[in-house]
């Protein structure tokens, strides 16, 4: 049966098959010997194109469950008894049982809810001004493919010359959600803790969350972050971080218009940077920029 896990086992055997020098000609060929022919007709294998095709397609949209190519490759190789052979195994379930907690706030009934799109809120870091803060587009979404959830934010300053896109996981873990997060190209590795998921239901859509992040890049020390981030409309996924502008907002700008998303992000950066300040006492911090 070719379900999730099998299909991409399937791009995993042709993968370390072309990495241990098996070129999918000769692959291709050993298809066609193995397949039988159907009344006279030459036998429907899969062509060497395809195969390369194969290795180009977004694990991530579930598409893979909808070729036919896949279901052949996978068919000839269990029949064969390669997969068992070429399974590297589930990291991305060791992973999730890593980060298990004994009664946990969260599971993935949660997580279902998370999934969305969001303006994430935080100091903007790339000048060192704490007067001034950033909006960025964030995504929740699952990956049917492996059975997770998947985040990724995109960041566009053209006038900085910076674009990112980080990608990661979201596992449930005691009071929060974690996401491990790389960034395309690899120079940026974030670790995000999601907490306060607002409604804390796992039956009704979160409308927003907040929490505290680190990322890891250039030289040390890698100074943490609070966020917070609100659901919005659904809009068209951007292609790439290029596509979506990112926002500076400063700080009268927050205190007038988003004083809720302002005490969240210094609520949870006082945990971040340890120098902790109860929530009573934020109001009058913000209205007299001591902060």
């Amino acid at each position: 049966m070719l379900d999730n896990h099998n299909a991409l086992k399937v791009i995993r055997f042709i993968e370390n098959e072309r990495k241990n020098g098996v070129g999918l000609r000769k692959f291709e060929i050993a298809m066609k010997d193995n397949f039988t022919k159907r009344k006279g007709r030459a036998p429907k294998a899969v062509s060497y194109h395809t195969l390369g095709n194969l290795l180009k397609v977004d694990t991530e949209d579930g598409s893979l469950l909808k070729l036919d190519s896949v279901k052949r490759v996978y068919r000839f190789l269990q029949q064969r008894n390669f997969l068992p052979l070429s399974d590297p195994g589930d990291p991305l379930g060791r992973a999730t049982e890593f980060f298990e907690t004994i009664n946990p706030d969260y599971n993935k009934d949660h997580l279902e809810q998370m999934c969305g799109q969001y303006h994430m809120y935080r100091r903007f870091w790339l000048e060192n001004n704490n007067s001034m803060f950033m909006r960025s587009f964030l995504t929740i979404y699952p990956n049917d493919l492996i059975g997770a959830y998947r985040i990724r934010e995109y960041q566009c300053w053209k006038d900085y010359k910076y674009i990112e896109t980080s990608t990661g996981f979201l596992f449930p873990s005691g009071k929060s959600v974690l996401a491990v997060c790389n960034s395309k190209g690899r120079t940026t590795v974030k670790f995000l803790a999601l907490s306060k998921l607002d409604p804390h239901s796992a039956n009704t859509p979160i409308q927003s969350f907040s929490g505290n992040g680190i990322a890891s890049s250039d030289k040390p020390p890698h100074t943490g972050f609070g966020f917070h981030c609100r659901r919005i409309p659904k809009v068209e996924e951007p292609r790439n971080s290029e596509d979506m502008d990112s926002m500076q907002i400063t700080f009268e700008e927050m205190k007038a218009e988003k004083l809720d998303i302002l005490k969240e992000i210094i609520y949870y950066e006082n945990y971040a940077n340890v120098d902790f300040l109860p929530r009573k006492e934020l109001y009058e911090l913000i209205q007299t920029n001591n902060f």
